[in-house]
């Protein structure tokens, strides 16, 4: 009988340890199956290619990555915010008298004589000045005297620069003939407000009316013409395309069909159109008035705006 009861105690020795056994297998594998080992994702992302989500080196921002790496920047809204978007008016092709307006007695030489253009193509043009917030999101700097004013027209640049930034947008620098028909949006006179110099105080800034003023002031405070354009009289003077040379408008045909400017030569200087806040004379501000600056000066009065062709 002791014998049979040690052979009995034995046998449940041996089973109790058979199912410890069992039991420890099934929790191991258990706990690979939640996620304690084994081949699941320790980041949770389930494979998807999220690899940059909340990841500290791309500032926490899932969209980091999301930019299309497009060379070129054709987009209105060039940035992330309203400071940055670029707004185009559309300027129908047509005809119109370019050069010193009828009874205009302050006209240079230059802008004689008033001659017929014609522009065959619609085109586009920025609705104001490129604004010192636009010009550093696409070219990385600012390079501004006035600065520290991100919608303010950017200005100090030089003419090369101007270029580039419009192409950059998808768009080019007007020639001098794009900017006055534009510029006068279907007007006769001296100023598109009418001849009176008295109508400026609406429409432009410069110092004769405002002050002395020390620095441009921000775009679009005014009224535009009648085409949606914003200071096309004063705040700052605005490169074109053209090459300046004096006496272009007299060598010229009339009509003139699309005149793109003389070419450029030695001592060649850059057409400007637009007077600037710097102004305090009314003739300075008139739509016909030309002026220059050679090509790489860079002068704390001068900016740009951009025009576009548009498909046909």
């Amino acid at each position: 009988m002791k014998k049979n009861h040690c052979l009995v105690l034995l046998l449940v020795v041996v089973l109790l340890a058979f199912g410890a056994a069992l039991a420890c297998q099934s929790n191991d594998s258990e706990s690979g199956r939640v996620g304690g080992g084994g081949e699941s994702d320790d980041d949770g992302d389930d494979d998807d290619d999220d690899s940059g989500d909340d990841d500290p080196a791309n500032g926490g921002n899932d969209d980091a990555n999301d930019d299309d790496n497009d060379d070129d920047v054709n987009d209105d809204d060039i940035g992330d915010d309203d400071d940055t978007e670029i707004e185009w008016a559309p300027i129908p092709a047509g005809t119109f008298e370019m050069g010193c307006s009828p009874g205009d007695e302050d006209c240079d030489y230059d802008e004689l004589p008033q001659h017929t253009v014609i522009l065959t193509k619609d085109f586009e043009m920025m609705t104001t000045e490129v604004t010192q917030a636009q010009f550093e999101y696409v070219m990385g700097t600012n390079p501004s005297f006035h600065d520290g004013c991100p919608n303010c027209p950017v200005e100090h640049m030089t003419h090369p620069e101007a270029r580039e930034f419009c192409d950059l947008v998808g768009g080019r620098l007007p020639t001098e003939a794009e900017w006055e028909y534009a510029a006068r949006a279907g007007t006769t006179t001296r100023f598109y407000c009418g001849d009176n110099s008295a109508c400026l105080i609406d429409v432009g800034w410069f110092s004769f009316e405002q002050g002395d003023l020390e620095r441009p002031q921000k775009v679009a405070q005014l009224e535009p013409n009648a085409w949606g354009l914003y200071d096309t009289i004063g705040n700052v003077a605005e490169y074109v395309n053209d090459w300046y040379d004096s006496g272009y408008y007299s060598s010229r045909p009339d009509p003139d069909v699309d005149p793109e400017g003389p070419p450029e030569n030695e001592g060649s200087c850059v057409t400007l159109r637009n007077g600037s806040f710097y102004f305090a004379y009314y003739s300075s501000l008139r739509l016909s008035a030309r002026n220059c600056n050679a090509s790489g000066y860079r002068v704390a009065s001068i900016g740009f705006r951009c025009a576009r062709d548009v498909e046909q």
